[in-house]
């Protein structure tokens, strides 16, 4: 899973001392109506990176994709 990769990634980066975060975009399911539903904050923009981190002052975003089938880091 996606989840899985970006969890491998940040903790590379915590361990290596670098600052990061998970961008959470995604919705969330709503126990009340048993339903998923879009988060309509405005502070939530669609199209940003799942991951940012800071590296030296530079500022890098990373975009997690799995291939069908196997994972893999590329």
């Amino acid at each position: 899973k996606e989840e899985n990769i970006e969890h491998e990634i940040l903790c590379f980066f915590l361990e290596k001392g670098i600052l990061c975060w998970k961008n959470d975009i995604k919705g969330f399911f709503d126990t009340k109506r048993l339903i998923y539903r879009k988060n309509k904050s405005n502070f939530i923009r669609n199209g940003i990176s799942d991951i940012t981190a800071i590296i030296n002052g530079t500022v890098i975003f990373i975009e997690v994709k799995k291939t069908k089938g196997n994972e893999f880091f590329g």
